[in-house]
């Protein structure tokens, strides 16, 4: 019997970008590959644990992880053979002794190291020097592989590249985005410093020097800080903040919307490791004007407008000019370059390195009710810690308040994964 922990005690939907879709492609995967030779346990953040089958959207044997101190009874009860880490490094599991298959999307603090404070700084290499530890370290592109073994003593063939789809994961119903204006510029990204939110805004005062009625719609999952920072910046550059429309964490499916009902993809980003909102973009027939930065150009191809530098008279001037002149034929170049990415190909990827690991799929008939039977008993467990993170939000006096109630239902939840493991 083979036991795969996947590791996704990190897992925030909605403030960890991009990597969150490898997590649910990853993830659903791997809820499959239980089998008569496999068992396959999610170890899922405590705070995400109660949504977190609704968000994979398959019957997954699920264990809460509280922090990096007291999960040693997880690994001492299920004594993983594999560990999957999807999302940023080995992190917490960096010192367990299993093929650990370790996602690692780009090289951006060894190639920016300035981007980042000094405590920051120094996690991060961290996880980078932990890397070495990794049965296979799958990436996203090959700009990104390629700076990897650049900065780090991995061999070739510890890195893998694995890019991700442009295919919509799911069926979902296209829905509304309420009071949303036309025409506007979409831009889907993170404040975080190298998304450049000063450079565009000070790109959109120029465009309103010449439209004024147009419109920018931004998205991504902010914390209280970044929002104070980015209405901070609104403020400095003087922007009409009637014309600005943050949005934040948006599901999918408004995200579509936003795509098809976008004048373009404004995406001026230094550096990717892949590019996800530019290939969603797309796909969905929304023209993208970017930077031709780090792993940019391989994911757009000859589908983008590209402006290099920070010029701002040369962002509006592809705006304003070049876009109107060229978009019908970007939308149709963009479509085509979409489909080179599919979430196919992604999975395939994945299921070779997993392979490579000894994890296989097969008939899963006869486990997947055992599982569905575990996932239900325990889901109502689950809920309570969802539930018990709310009552404690981030405060620490509280979170140590609960702490024992949060260790007896894990350490029962931990046994009842012993238990679905052992049985053949």
């Amino acid at each position: 019997m083979m036991t795969c922990l996947v590791n996704l005690a990190y897992l925030d939907p909605a403030h960890i970008g991009g990597v969150g879709r490898i997590a649910h492609e990853v993830g659903r995967l791997l809820a499959a590959y239980t089998t008569n030779d496999t068992r396959v346990v999610f170890v899922v953040g405590w705070r995400f644990a109660g949504a977190f089958a609704a968000w994979l959207g398959e019957a997954a044997v699920v264990v809460p992880y509280l922090t990096r101190y007291d999960f040693a009874l997880t690994i001492r009860l299920l004594k993983p053979d594999v560990i999957v880490s999807p999302l940023f490094g080995l992190e917490p599991f960096q010192q367990v002794s299993a093929a650990h298959i370790a996602g690692m999307p780009d090289a951006l603090v060894l190639d920016h190291p300035e981007l980042f404070s000094a405590v920051d700084l120094a996690y991060r290499q961290q996880v980078y020097a932990h890397l070495a530890q990794a049965f296979r370290v799958v990436t996203l592109s090959e700009h990104a592989r390629e700076r990897l073994l650049h900065h780090t003593p991995l061999n070739p063939e510890q890195v893998v590249v694995a890019a991700l789809g442009a295919d919509p994961q799911t069926s979902v119903a296209i829905t509304t985005v309420a009071d949303l204006p036309r025409p506007y510029l979409l831009y889907p990204a993170q404040f975080w410093p190298h998304k450049r939110h000063s450079l565009l805004l000070r790109i959109m005062n120029r465009i309103w020097e010449q439209q004024p009625n147009m419109h920018l719609v931004l998205t991504g999952g902010r914390s209280e800080p970044d929002q104070r920072g980015l209405r901070d910046l609104i403020r400095q550059y003087g922007c009409p903040p009637e014309r600005i429309h943050d949005l934040g964490y948006v599901p999918d499916e408004q995200l579509t919307v936003l795509y098809r009902g976008a004048e373009a993809v404004v995406f001026v980003s230094q550096y990717e490791g892949f590019g996800m909102p530019l290939l969603e973009a797309m796909h969905q027939g929304c023209p993208v004007i970017c930077a031709p930065e780090a792993a940019i150009p391989e994911v757009v191809g000859d589908a983008g407008l590209y402006v290099s530098g920070e010029d701002v008279d040369d962002w509006a001037t592809a705006v304003l000019k070049t876009l109107p002149e060229q978009r019908e034929r970007l939308i149709v170049l963009g479509l085509q370059q979409a489909t080179k990415y599919t979430w196919a190909k992604t999975r395939a990827g994945w299921a070779a390195i997993l392979g490579e690991a000894g994890i296989v799929s097969g008939d899963q008939s006869i486990n997947n009710s055992r599982t569905a039977a575990f996932a239900e008993q325990n889901q109502p467990l689950l809920e309570r810690y969802s539930t018990i993170a709310k009552q404690v939000g981030r405060s620490r006096l509280r979170q140590i308040a609960y702490m024992p109630l949060l260790l007896v239902i894990q350490a029962w939840l931990l046994w009842q994964a012993r238990s679905y493991i052992k049985v053949t």
